[in-house]
């Protein structure tokens, strides 16, 4: 069976169970009249509401940074007879707490020796290493053997030089995967030690959404509601007027009390009971205040992402610094090193070749004859040079 087909019957599988889950919770939202078209004064209802509800989400604290708001609208036809499922419209958001320049600093930094700790665990023994350097050295002349059997035309041979490589290869393979399974444990343990540090970075998330002429409000342990209006009325024939507004605040077991109550703060109450009280504005004045919300939703973003590229930067120059300083003290260690009683050391002319400065020699130019190293030299090849063109003229 191809991946394609396999895929589309998974869809099949899962639009079933979700059709199937449908029909059990809401077997009577059937519509069993023809559908209505919305009024005029209907869908402007909607498109008001809809609208207004977009700018009842208010801008959230330094730190925190807000998802544009979706609007969601009924369609020109509904059907009047749901029992139990409205005409309902509304609007959402999600409220994110960034991680603090601190939280984001700890967290380059953990991910930084998480990596080096990995890296290093990596690194196979020299009795393991050296099993796989002579499988390789093995393998590296039996290619040479290959392409020697391929151009003397012996075709059989070279096949048979590159199963052998090939089988060296499986060795080698087979000796760093046995390592890298002996290490797992150790691996797992270096990913849990830094899982608190990594955990900084981590956006944390929360929705909430606002939906008009809902269903009446039940218990429900995924969301709390906070309801603006009459909290049971039926509302499945009231398509024309708003009779209440349900604000539903996602539960997230990683917000503090505090965060989860600074974020149920986050709507214009307000607004909304107004909304309720008949006070809707029009779709173009809530354009407008939504332009100006939206202008300041991308100006905190873009401070969330400019403080995470900077927090980035600064960690990476001081790891780069680290490394510098590092070597520097490898080095200054190997200039430093005694050495054994009337054995030269290696680098021992070092500094002093370094100490000493010649002056610049200018680069002889094509057809010309470098300068004489000895300077006598060249004060004598001079004078016999005057001699002879004074014997040429005589002089």
């Amino acid at each position: 069976m191809s991946v394609r087909s396999t895929q589309r019957g998974r869809a099949a599988v899962f639009g079933a169970l979700c059709m199937f889950a449908s029909g059990a919770a809401f077997a009577d939202w059937a519509c069993t009249k023809k559908e209505t078209d919305a009024t005029p004064a209907q869908q402007e209802l909607f498109a008001k509401a809809a609208w207004a509800m977009r700018t009842a989400f208010l801008q959230p604290p330094e730190g925190w940074v807000m998802r544009s708001p979706d609007i969601r609208t009924p369609g020109s036809k509904f059907c009047v007879d749901f029992k139990n499922n409205p005409v309902s419209f509304g609007a959402s958001t999600l409220y994110i707490i960034k991680p603090t320049a601190d939280a984001l600093r700890q967290y380059r930094r953990a991910q930084a020796a998480q990596r080096a700790e990995i890296d290093a665990l990596k690194v196979l023994p020299p009795d393991v290493q050296s099993k796989v350097d002579a499988l390789d050295e093995q393998a590296k002349a039996l290619r040479t053997e290959g392409r020697a059997a391929e151009r003397a035309k012996n075709r059989e041979l070279a096949k048979a030089k590159y199963d052998e490589v090939q089988n060296l290869s499986r060795q080698a393979y087979t000796i760093r995967n046995d390592y890298a399974i002996k290490m797992a444990p150790q691996e797992r343990a270096i990913y849990k030690k830094y899982e608190p540090d990594m955990e900084l970075n981590r956006d944390l998330t929360i929705s909430v959404s606002l939906e008009a002429n809902a269903a009446p409000a039940v218990s429900d342990t995924l969301a709390e509601r906070v309801v603006f209006g009459n909290a049971t009325a039926k509302t499945n024939q009231l398509t024309d007027k708003l009779v209440r507004i349900s604000a539903s605040f996602e539960r997230n077991p990683k917000f503090s009390a505090e965060q989860y109550d600074k974020v149920k703060s986050l709507i214009d109450r307000n607004k909304l009971q107004a909304m309720i009280a008949g006070n809707i504005p029009s779709v173009e004045e809530s354009k407008a205040a939504f332009a100006l919300q939206n202008e300041a939703i991308n100006v905190a973003t873009n401070k969330a992402l400019e403080l995470e590229q900077k927090v980035e930067y600064d960690v990476r120059r001081e790891e780069e610094a680290a490394q510098i300083a590092k070597r520097q003290a490898t080095e200054t260690g190997k200039v430093g090193m005694p050495s054994a009683p009337g054995v030269a050391r290696p680098d021992a002319a070092a500094p002093a070749a370094v100490a000493v400065s010649k002056p610049a020699v200018p680069p002889a130019s094509p057809g010309t004859t470098p300068p004489a190293a000895n300077p006598a030299d060249t004060v004598k090849d001079a004078k016999e040079a005057v001699n002879k063109l004074r014997g040429l003229f005589g002089k």
